[in-house]
């Protein structure tokens, strides 16, 4: 009697983790979460390149630096090492693309307020729409080898499109600036 009870116990147990661990590996792919995949197959970190891919890096510094009060300085700096650490989350698999892209626009927006002069701006404006392009093309990669959603990468042209539409207005309203080349299917 015992070990029929034992044994009912210990095959309902089983079938429980069984089913809980598939739950949550279809909800964390539902979710958009990248799948443990080979390395080749993973986010790159923003020092490398992967299969012909452009990384996912940080919007380039400005060549000159930008005198910024002690509170602004502070707010830029908190706001870089919340899109630092979602970003190495990202790269390790334990955040979505979406999730990045919102700490990444948000440190862009940021970095942008503290620009001083148009220059400062247009550097600023023009490194926002490269990086938005390099996250849209790592998108497109893993949506390829099936890591996120279509979504994702309509969410990631989305935000590409938004940076180049600001850099276009911005460059509208300051004088002797070159219109922007368009080419189809940036």
């Amino acid at each position: 009697m015992f070990w029929s009870k034992f044994k009912l116990v210990t095959t309902f147990a089983l079938c429980s983790v069984v089913l809980l661990t598939g739950s949550a590996f279809i909800a964390r792919r539902a979710l958009g979460f990248a799948q443990s995949q080979p390395e080749a197959a993973k986010p790159q970190s923003k020092s490398s390149g992967g299969q012909g891919g452009a990384p996912i890096g940080s919007p380039a510094a400005p060549s000159e630096p930008i005198n910024l009060t002690a509170n602004e300085q502070a707010r830029l700096d908190v706001a870089k090492k919340i899109r630092d650490g979602m970003h190495k989350r990202y790269v390790e698999g334990e955040t979505d693309l979406i999730s990045y892209l919102r700490w990444q626009k948000r440190y862009d927006d940021i970095a942008g307020e503290m620009a001083k002069s148009d220059a400062d701006r247009l550097r600023h404006y023009e490194s926002q729409v490269a990086t938005m392009k390099q996250i849209e093309q790592r998108s497109r990669e893993l949506y390829r080898n099936g890591m996120i959603t279509g979504t994702d990468v309509l969410v990631a042209e989305l935000e590409r499109l938004e940076a180049e539409i600001a850099l276009e207005r911005f460059k509208a309203t300051i004088k002797n600036v070159p219109a922007p080349n368009h080419k189809s299917g940036q």
